[in-house]
């Protein structure tokens, strides 16, 4: 599992010449300076005019579906003015995705080199929560489903240093507007989820952990099980425009433990936009 190999750095990027960079970022700070061997520098690929959501803007209970327009997946759960997915995508899900032939040339420009949407190894059984999938293999699969990759509230990428505050779906979603560290609350619980401490030691189907809750009723699986791909990526001049810039996943996986698995993960583990080979890094979309 790559996220086992996870090293926390502060503000610093580890950069892979052969086939992943995986990263944990504390501060969410990227830029010149911040010790990217080879002088590289990680820029932001989105815009900032990202308009904040707080709790108030959420239900204080459940709205599970509520008004969230029709899509392929999981259903989807109301979080004030948009919907989130009410689990991980599933391995057959996504082979629908896959059986739909989708052509690869649809995909946005920085996505173009991947010509497959094939995981990277076969995943089974068909309720587990979908892994060894690229970012832009997730980003094409939330557009067939008439939704798209979880990313800034009101539409569009996230800056990379906006991943874990409320102007991201996901984060919002999972922190219930920033009131908990967990997406159950704000005190870890070694069994809720499915982390390193639950013991069970590999993907599960999704919700099959019933206690572990979003920030809101009808939302499972934010923490632990499959760390979850968001619409948030940085560019790094590697010579490898798009397939080599580093994208954030969000709420930790099975391979993980207590600061890994809140909300925001301690920080932001980043890894590259091509990579298919984790088998703890899923995802779910939103609308």
């Amino acid at each position: 599992m790559v996220l086992r190999r996870l090293v926390a750095l502060s503000s610093v990027f580890a950069v892979a010449t052969s086939c992943l960079l995986v990263t944990h970022v504390d501060d969410g700070n990227f830029g010149a300076g911040n010790g990217v061997p080879g002088d590289a520098t990680v820029e932001d690929t989105s815009s900032s005019d990202a308009r904040d959501v707080s709790a108030a803007d959420a239900p204080d209970g459940p709205d599970f579906d509520a008004g969230c327009p029709d899509g392929r997946g999981p259903a989807a759960v109301r979080v004030g003015s948009y919907c989130v997915d009410s689990t991980e995508v599933t391995v057959s899900q996504y082979q629908e995705f896959v059986s739909a032939n989708v052509d690869p040339k649809t995909q946005d420009p920085e996505c173009l080199f991947n010509t497959d949407f094939t995981p990277g190894k076969q995943n089974s059984p068909p309720n587990n929560a979908i892994t060894y999938v690229s970012w832009c293999d997730a980003k094409a699969y939330c557009r067939w489903a008439g939704k798209h990759l979880c990313g800034k509230v009101g539409g569009g990428s996230l800056q990379l240093s906006a991943a874990t505050t409320n102007q991201g779906e996901w984060w919002n979603a999972c922190s219930r507007g920033g009131e908990r560290i967990y997406p159950y609350g704000n005190t870890y619980e070694p069994t809720t989820c499915n982390g390193k401490d639950a013991l069970v030691a590999g993907i599960v189907g999704v919700g099959t952990f019933k206690a572990c809750g979003g920030g809101y009723s009808g939302l499972f699986d934010m923490s632990g099980n499959a760390a979850e791909w968001i619409d948030a990526c940085g560019s790094i001049s590697t010579g490898d425009a798009g397939r080599r810039d580093a994208c954030a996943t969000l709420g930790g996986s099975v391979a993980m433990t207590t600061d890994w698995l809140k909300c925001n993960n301690g920080g932001t583990f980043l890894a590259p936009r091509e990579v298919k080979t984790d088998s703890d890094i899923g995802f779910r979309c939103c609308r």
